[in-house]
């Protein structure tokens, strides 16, 4: 009889083992996602945003040198695909990006005052990267670039003769050249120092890299949502004016192609792009639960916003200027709903804590 017992009580104790073995086998492992998300997705798009800032750069060179129409075509080419790479990238605010202020010196907008771009121009001292890096942020950075190399009314001769003061080559050759100099130290920073820090940081805590990205994300999402979209669109503004101005890149009208390129890297953080992403995550967190579907939710409702951009027949700047504004309207929307699904269901169900206010960001 006392050996039943015995018997009885190891079966219980060994159950209990293979239950903690279980659970303990089930932890999700944060440090493959952290370094599949870096390894496929963020070291490469600081690459690829460094590589077409120096593509630019020759552009600059080839039209400074010789300011006729084809050059101005290729070089604005170029810019679009130097901020489409940025956008690809702007999500991700960590590390020495933080750190060092880098985003606000590559993408301050709007350039409410241009005539502080024309005064730094028109100055006696040396214009060269030291000059130019020593300028406020609207004075420098891609938007400063693209007021420089395009018009609203398209007109290519208008920019090549102002491009007959030498100065103002000069002011641009240095705007892409610090614009190298910044990517190339993003670049290395993230390949060569802080991705193993970013992977390092699992857990879900303040200041673990999952925390950091999630926070990120929704800042991002809020970002498009009030600046991008709702300043424009005059909405939480008192008089709720229409303001084209304020759309991003008004003088190249690409904010919508912009736009496409930040939902489509957001969608890729949760997808792994070939690796662990986020979305492996949130399955795991929300197995078993009503809320198991919300990865799928918000991936799709991802894909529904890309396709309201791909359908945008005119740019963002002419439709708020012409007040056609369903679409605009009818994205501010579905980003008001992706919001909704980040902020609340992501974080709660990855047990994540908001560091940010609603004022954050650019």
């Amino acid at each position: 009889m006392k050996s039943l017992k015995i018997l009885a009580w190891a079966m219980v104790i060994l159950s209990l083992c293979a239950c903690e073995s279980d659970e303990g086998s089930r932890d999700f492992d944060k440090e493959v996602l952290l370094k599949d998300l870096a390894t496929n997705i963020i070291v490469p798009s600081y690459t690829q945003f460094s590589d077409a800032s120096s593509s630019f750069l020759n552009a600059t060179v080839t039209f400074t040198e010789t300011p006729q129409e084809d050059n101005l075509i290729a070089l604005q080419a170029e810019w679009v695909k130097m901020t489409n790479s940025w956008a690809s990238i702007e999500m991700v605010d960590l590390g020495p990006v933080a750190i060092n202020y880098f985003r606000t010196y590559i993408s301050r907008w709007p350039l409410t005052e241009t005539a502080l771009i024309e005064e730094a121009i028109n100055t006696t001292e040396t214009i060269d990267e030291t000059y130019v890096s020593n300028q406020g942020s609207t004075r420098k950075g891609l938007h400063a670039i693209e007021y420089l190399i395009f018009d609203q009314d398209n007109d290519h001769q208008k920019i090549i003769d102002a491009f007959a003061d030498p100065n103002r080559g000069l002011y641009l050759k240095a705007l892409a050249q610090n614009l190298v100099t910044i990517s190339t130290q993003m670049s290395n920073d993230w390949s060569n120092t802080y991705q193993a820090e970013f992977i390092e940081k699992i857990g879900n805590g303040i200041g673990t890299s999952v925390n950091d990205l999630a926070n990120n994300i929704i800042v991002f999402a809020e970002n498009i949502k009030n600046k991008k979209l709702g300043a424009p669109l005059g909405k939480g503004s008192l008089t709720q004016e229409l303001a084209p101005d304020l759309v991003e890149s008004p003088y190249s009208k690409t904010s919508v192609e912009q736009l496409k390129e930040n939902l489509t890297s957001l969608k890729l953080y949760f997808e792994g792009n070939g690796g662990t992403g986020l979305a492996k995550l949130i399955d795991f967190s929300t197995e078993n639960t009503e809320n198991h579907q919300l990865s799928e939710k918000i991936i799709s409702q991802i894909e529904g916003i890309i396709t309201l951009l791909d359908g945008f027949n005119t740019p963002l700047f002419t439709a708020v200027e012409n007040q056609q504004l369903e679409q605009s309207n009818e994205l501010y929307t579905e980003m008001e709903n992706l919001i909704r699904l980040l902020k609340s269901d992501m974080m709660s169900a990855l047990s994540l804590t908001l560091t940010f206010s609603d004022n954050d960001g650019d």
